[in-house]
């Protein structure tokens, strides 16, 4: 700490102005602030104990702002870490897409793909010649996609902008893909019966359908008590749709998932 205190000593104000006179003390001032954003943590915390000591003009507002900037640096990095925790505390894209099975040369359907992570993983799966399409309604996501796919390196992805709950409103034609991905969407859907006669229209014949919904509304972190879709009733909105349950599969805490195959 000695060491510190040393390496980084804070010249007084007064001290400056005697020996470098009035005109050359601001520059010396910014100079100061130069190094205080290169300063590591540690190295932070003596330079403030400094500044709140000294006779440097403003030197309680300064110290302020400086402890602002560590701690809003703190805060961003907390909410990059609770983000990614956020994600996968609740589900886990490549461990559900690697449940469905998906094989090279695929082509496959994100309906309402959201923030993209299954597109990402099934189009690692599907390989080159396979084809992810991405559907969404919402363009600021699409376009998001589209760059990160581009940064991933990931050339086998597809954007569609679309409304899946209109006739052909995922612009995909009749019988065109092998598999479709329905994650963390049923319970904005407000016609069900048209989304689901959209998703059998597209997939061909056996084709499947990996469905994954919240499993409850969580206090308000998942959907609302209105819109949330139960596991029973979602069943039956699927077997109505033309939708054969092949297997249940553990998607987390706080979803459920079902992979289904398309009757014939």
């Amino acid at each position: 700490m000695i060491f510190l205190k040393r390496k980084f000593k804070i010249t007084p104000y007064h001290s400056l102005r005697k020996a470098t006179g009035q005109a050359n003390h601001k520059s010396q001032i910014t100079n100061h602030k130069s190094q205080i954003t290169n300063l590591s943590r540690s190295q932070l915390v003596v330079v403030l104990g400094q500044y709140q000591n000294s006779n440097f003009p403003n030197s309680k507002h300064l110290y302020f702002s400086i402890l602002c900037f560590g701690y809003c640096n703190l805060f961003v990095i907390w909410c990059l870490c609770f983000g990614i925790y956020f994600i996968f505390m609740f589900l886990d894209p490549q461990n559900n897409i690697k449940q469905f099975d998906l094989s090279a040369g695929m082509k496959v359907a994100d309906i309402g793909a959201g923030s993209g992570f299954n597109s990402f993983a099934a189009a690692e799966e599907v390989g080159m010649a396979g084809v992810v399409y991405v559907i969404d309604i919402q363009k600021d996501l699409l376009s998001k996609i589209k760059n990160e796919s581009k940064e991933r390196n990931l050339r086998n992805i597809e954007i569609i902008w679309g409304d899946a709950e209109k006739e052909n409103g995922t612009r995909l034609e009749n019988e065109s893909v092998d598999a479709a991905i329905v994650s963390n969407l049923f319970f904005q859907v407000e016609n069900k019966g048209n989304f689901l006669k959209e998703v059998f229209r597209i997939l061909k014949p056996k084709g499947k359908l990996l469905f994954i919904e919240w499993s409850g509304p969580f206090g308000g972190i998942g959907p609302s008590k209105e819109s949330f879709v139960p596991e029973e009733k979602a069943k039956k909105f699927l077997e109505e749709g033309g939708f054969l349950i092949e297997k249940k599969i553990f998607v987390g805490e706080y979803h459920y998932g079902f992979i289904l195959i398309k009757k014939p």
